[in-house]
């Protein structure tokens, strides 16, 4: 375990993950955190400060000390130690001339004060000795100041023993985190392994009362989280950091409901922490992929089929799709308190969403869907196109699948499987076997877009399709129920719930469909009344969509229909 630490560790950066991970051991060992890392202010060298038992000194020494931590990346060198104005000397100097009398509060002016520089590296023997003589002079000019270094051996040291202690995290836990992270190199990886790893995690954290053993464990959740993502950066592969980020958000979502923790201020601020976390790792993630985006058949690249190339497209629509709902949510809810982050949130969203356009019409394997669940991620897609107004694209997009769907019948038979079976799509895709679909609720999606984006062309042009070659073909769609909420957190959510209302007959006067939809907002389930809607997570929904392939409440699009006669919502 000290290895896979070792190699954690040493890959932070100082600002935002090494002062993170520092305060998160000081809260650890009860030591309370009075200043944290603030980036744009000047800190007088400060970047922790702190104050509680020294966790180092014996058991018997109950005094309470103050603890001015300065946090460095790399080794304690020459190069830092007395190079300009962020050097390790000039930030020490900082503390004893500036923050200290005039920063720190009189109520610590008879504790003795540690200033600690932290540093995931070691302590060169070339500067050694400029350490030594530094802090034997400023010792002797004040007695209660005590210099200390935490280097790389330290901070594994206390990870271990305090983060991820035996009693915290046993063998079998580090069992599933070493197999995590030894076949995370491997393509087809499912990462079991580390879902199973948080299902244990959380399954202890249900029945907790200690608050603090509590928050332990969470905090613990993102830790090895963080460990699953810096090594996804060392392969130069965020894919396997943002779906199991995902599924770590959404198990979040659901033991916080089955806890019923919204009265419990420590684990509310912990899901926010990990809700940022995931929202950094999105980030990192579009940043990376989006260049391919904008190049021809940018998905393709070291993909050896078409079939591949289309389901991974599909893939990436979908997880696009969900990175700019969450910029969108991210606005949405920072805008009342911080109307800067949130513009910044609102263009990341737009950004998103024109690339996504990007992706769809730089590869033809976008309009050419394999399975009826790809309605899924067209679903959330034609959303983040609707919300971003970027209903352009949407229109483009949808016209193209419709057309395709009528090509790729009429050409090869071929309507998307309606369930999801890979053996039979090679089948069909190589060998010719011809499947007899018989239900569809991606084509009634198609039909919804239509009216949601006026285009009564288009949607003309489906009912003639279906008229002339799909005449006996059972147009579905699923629908929520009052209980459907239990198990869209943790499984496919139409295993167990839900109901389908099949037979649907498409009536070629678009305004009379129009009238159907808006009439079924109010027969079916209202799922605003669903508990992540009342508490404001609304888009954790289409995380739970898109991650175990729960097809997108009908409702979540239509609710947003401006209709063309009298039955608007105000």
């Amino acid at each position: 375990m000290k290895l896979v630490l070792k190699d954690y560790i040493e890959s932070l950066k100082e600002e935002g993950e090494l002062d993170s991970l520092l305060t998160d051991l000081l809260w650890s060992v009860g030591i309370k955190i009075f200043t944290r890392p603030n980036k744009g202010t000047r800190q007088y060298g400060v970047d922790i400060a702190a104050y509680g038992k020294n966790f180092q000194n014996s058991i018997e020494d109950q005094n309470k000390e103050v603890f001015l931590i300065t946090v460095k990346k790399g080794n304690f060198d020459r190069n830092n130690w007395d190079s300009g104005k962020n050097s390790i000397r000039q930030s020490l100097n900082d503390i004893i001339d500036v923050y200290i009398p005039n920063r720190l509060g009189k109520q610590y002016n008879n504790c003795k004060i540690n200033i600690v520089v932290a540093s995931n590296g070691e302590l060169s023997e070339g500067v050694i000795d400029n350490w030594v003589s530094y802090t034997k002079e400023q010792g002797t000019k004040n007695d209660k100041l005590n210099f200390v270094f935490w280097g790389i051996r330290d901070l594994v040291q206390l990870t271990e023993d305090n983060l991820l202690s035996e009693l915290l995290f046993p063998e079998d836990h580090r069992l599933l985190l070493r197999k995590t992270l030894s076949f995370l190199d491997l393509p087809d990886y499912d990462l079991r392994h580390f879902y199973e790893l948080n299902e244990k995690l959380f399954q202890k954290c249900l029945p907790l009362k200690n608050n603090r053993k509590l928050i332990k464990n969470l905090r613990l959740l993102r830790l090895i989280s963080n460990i699953l993502l810096k090594g996804c950066v060392e392969m130069n592969n965020i894919k396997p950091a943002i779906i199991a980020s995902e599924r770590v958000l959404i198990l979040y979502w659901d033991w916080f409901k089955k806890r019923n923790s919204f009265n419990e201020k420590e684990p509310i601020k912990e899901l926010i922490s990990y809700h940022f976390f995931k929202i950094q790792i999105n980030r990192i993630y579009f940043a990376k992929v989006q260049t391919s985006y904008y190049s021809e058949d940018g998905l393709s690249f070291g993909i050896g089929n078409l079939l591949e190339y289309s389901l991974i497209t599909y893939e990436q629509i979908g997880i696009s799709a969900t990175i700019g709902m969450s910029e969108l949510y991210e606005a949405m809810v920072h805008f009342p308190s911080d109307p800067n982050y949130s513009e910044t949130c609102y263009k990341n969203a737009m950004q998103v969403s024109q690339s996504l356009g990007e992706l769809i019409f730089n590869n033809p394997a976008s309009c050419y869907p394999k399975y009826d669940e790809h309605c899924i991620e067209i679903n959330l897609a034609m959303i983040l196109f609707y919300q971003t107004e970027r209903f352009d694209i949407a229109i483009q997009w949808l016209e193209k699948l419709i057309s395709y769907l009528r090509d790729n019948y009429l050409l090869k038979e071929f309507i998307p499987l309606f369930i999801t079976d890979y053996e039979k799509l090679i089948q069909i895709e190589v060998g010719g076997y011809k499947e007899e679909i018989s239900s569809s609720i991606l084509i009634t999606c198609l039909a919804d877009w239509c009216i949601m984006l006026k285009e009564d062309n288009l949607y003309k042009n489906l009912i003639e399709l279906i008229e002339q070659s799909l005449p006996n073909i059972d147009l579905q769609h699923w629908h929520p129920e009052e209980n459907t909420e239990e198990n869209l957190f943790n499984s496919n959510a139409m295993r167990e719930t839900g109901s389908t209302r099949s037979s649907i007959k498409l009536p070629k006067n678009p305004i009379e469909y129009e009238m159907e939809m808006v009439e079924e907002r109010n027969i079916f389930f209202d799922e605003t009344k669903f508990l992540h809607n009342n508490k404001g997570f609304q888009h954790i929904e289409y995380l739970a969509n898109r991650h175990f392939r729960t097809y997108v409440f009908p409702n979540s699009w239509r609710q947003l229909l401006n209709t063309r006669f009298c039955f608007n919502k105000p």
